[in-house]
């Protein structure tokens, strides 16, 4: 009896060996990863390093700008995150710009070494530029587009050796039939945080073009979700500084992209070392589906978890810091069905030569005719016709009580002039005319500084990035008081690179093409005149308590003529007045609502509360302060 039990246990010995011998990413029916870079290690790290140990993750994706610590220190970060996830899970490495050659903060080669890769059957350099299947369900492809790492800058243009060997990892994934491909690097293209393209479009559109489903970076510290983005016929490339709502496939509104119809683009920043601001007027917002709203939402250190199986990509932001409970989730479904995307509308020029037609309840009909005359009649029904020269006319015909009759007069330059006439019952009637060629007083007068028909362009609120291609003239300040310097490929809006023209007041920038000739600074002048102004765009203003922890400011619009949008500031009796918001409410059309929630409040205090009015062409206004009392 004993041969036999022998023979047994012989016959089972090789395929003992085979189990033993088996990689880490063994074929499975699913598996879960998370991921996120900019970590630090700080008592935020500590949060999202225990999270990430208790998520149950087969492994975790390191986006890059890893400890922020020093030189020579490389070693006790790792055992730092080590003690936190464990000495043996495999906390997979991609250099960031603080892990590269030059950075005081370590360098990626000694990060490697003490958090070496543990999932085993890597292809390329690991920490540099690398891929690995994972339980034949994802190819994972990591790479550190300009990064200079041991001497060799990695960039990743059209027909070049890492572009192509990107290219071939991708292509290599879908001939093998692996269902996902996601690939994750450090620095950005397209974002609404404070960075810009510093990877270069050609990277980006490589990705979109070959549908990669899932694109993870850092270095903007914050959230973003992009909608799901693809190349065609009206979308030839995705150009950095601009949006076009071609390259959407998806909108993503609703959660749920479908499988193959394009990429997904994450930036999780959210590591722990700190935290930047969106910016959600930022040309770029339109590629974006989720991020934290600074009008009503608190941002959060946290990481992406992701679910994966052959059929699904689930994947879900986990907070792990008090504070906020933002939050947000997305599946990936190979049965979704795409949300159509509208196309892009038509954008405003200086010269038409085109006839519109658009109708809409309420019926609005436009019709492009000769120059610059507009006449518009509502009733509800608007009419808009274009005609010659800078004169604008409109009449306008509405219905509300009481009775109130009054013809203010504005001036600005280039030449416009309009008249607008309402009867609101039971009979209210008004006359409004401009000619706009600066002077008249007592009405608003709108100069854009340095030159008077500079075409400037809004890019940016202070601390934010003025995005644009070539050298443009940048300006800098607000309400008449600039710097102007000129700039290459954008500039970082802030008083450490134009100066402070106008300080404890909050700016902006504009940029142009234009041939400056500077004039005299003007002084703001006129506060009286610029509450009346505030009184023409707004039906009501007011600030009240929400409950014992919160105050909520409301306001109703009339005439948005040429607002941009708003800025909700607050003062404390002794104190000077503060902007809440850090991103410009941007305004929506004639007769919107808008909200806006004060979470920072102490019991028994009195606060004031007013509105800043923004009009593109810098001039602002303010309303009347509203007091609120805390028990």
């Amino acid at each position: 009896m004993r041969f036999p039990r022998l023979f047994l246990l012989l016959a089972l010995l090789p395929f003992a060996w085979l189990r033993l011998a088996a990689p880490s990413s063994a074929q499975s029916s699913n598996f879960t990863f998370t991921t996120v870079g900019d970590l630090g290690s700080t008592t935020n790290t500590d949060g999202v390093l225990n999270g990430i140990a208790a998520s149950g993750a087969q492994f975790h994706l390191a986006l890059g700008d890893l400890s922020y610590s020093t030189v020579g220190a490389e070693g006790v970060w790792c055992n730092y995150v080590q003690s936190k996830v464990g000495a043996t899970f495999p906390f997979e490495l991609v250099s960031g710009n603080h892990d590269a050659d030059g950075s005081p903060n370590g360098h990626i080669d000694n990060f490697v070494a003490c958090l070496p890769d543990r999932i085993g059957n890597l292809t390329g350099t690991y920490g540099k530029e690398y891929y690995f299947d994972y339980s034949n369900l994802a190819r994972v492809i990591m790479i550190s587009p300009n990064l200079t790492l041991d001497g060799e800058t990695y960039t990743y243009t059209v027909g070049n050796a890492h572009y192509n060997w990107l290219a071939n990892a991708i292509d290599g994934a879908r001939a093998a039939n692996i269902p996902w491909v996601i690939v994750g690097m450090h620095k950005v293209c397209i974002t609404i945080g404070v960075k810009s393209c510093e990877i270069g479009p050609d990277v980006l559109n490589l990705l979109v073009s070959k549908k990669v489903d899932l694109i993870l970076e850092g270095h903007d510290h914050n959230y973003q979700r992009s909608k799901q983005l693809a190349l065609n016929a009206q979308c030839a490339a995705i150009v950095p500084n601009m949006y076009n709502a071609n390259c959407v496939s998806d909108d993503g509104a609703d959660q749920q992209y479908p499988k193959g119809g394009g990429a997904v683009l994450m930036i999780v920043g959210t590591g722990g070392q700190s935290i930047y601001p969106s910016n959600h007027t930022d040309s770029e917002v339109g590629y974006f589906a989720r991020y934290v709203r600074a009008f009503d939402e608190v941002a959060r250190y946290g990481f992406l978890q992701v679910n994966v199986t052959s059929s699904q990509l689930n994947a879900q932001f986990v907070g792990t810091s008090s504070g906020s409970t933002f939050t947000d989730s997305f599946v990936i479904n190979a049965t979704s069905t795409a949300t159509p995307t509208p196309s892009a509308s038509a954008t405003n020029t200086a010269t038409r030569t085109a006839t519109t037609t658009a109708t809409h309840t309420p019926t609005k009909t436009f019709t492009a005719i000769p120059a610059a005359t507009r006449t518009a009649t509502r009733t509800p029904t608007k009419t808009f016709t274009t005609i010659p020269a800078a004169t604008r006319t409109a009449t306008r015909t509405l219905t509300k009580t009481p009775t109130r009759t009054w013809t203010p007069t504005l001036t600005r330059a280039p030449s416009k002039t309009f008249t607008r006439t309402a009867t609101r019952a039971p009979s209210k009637t008004f006359t409004r005319t401009a000619t706009r060629t600066p002077t008249l007083t007592p009405t608003r007068v709108r100069t854009a500084t340095p030159t008077a028909d500079a075409p400037w362009t809004w890019c940016a609120n202070a601390n934010f990035m003025c995005k644009f291609s070539g050298t443009k003239n940048v300006r800098f300040g607000i309400n008449g008081k600039y710097v102007v310097k000129s700039f290459t490929n954008g500039v970082m809006c802030s008083v450490a690179n134009f100066g402070d023209p106008y300080p404890g007041v909050p700016k902006q920038c504009w940029h142009t093409s234009a041939t400056l000739t500077p004039t005299p600074t003007r002084k703001p002048t006129r506060t009286s005149t610029k509450t009346s102004q505030a009184a023409e765009v707004l039906a009501t203003f007011r600030a009240k308590l929400a409950d014992s922890a919160r105050v909520r400011v409301s306001w109703r619009t009339l005439d948005q003529t040429d607002v941009v949008g708003f800025n909700v500031w607050r003062r404390v009796r002794g104190s000077e007045w503060v902007q809440l918001n850090t991103a410009l409410i941007v305004a929506k059309q004639d007769g919107s609502r808008y909200r806006w929630l004060d979470r920072n409040i102490a019991g028994g205090a009195a606060y004031l509360y007013k509105l800043q009015i923004l009009r593109a062409d810098s001039e602002g206004a303010w309303s009347d302060a509203v007091k609120v009392k805390v028990p």
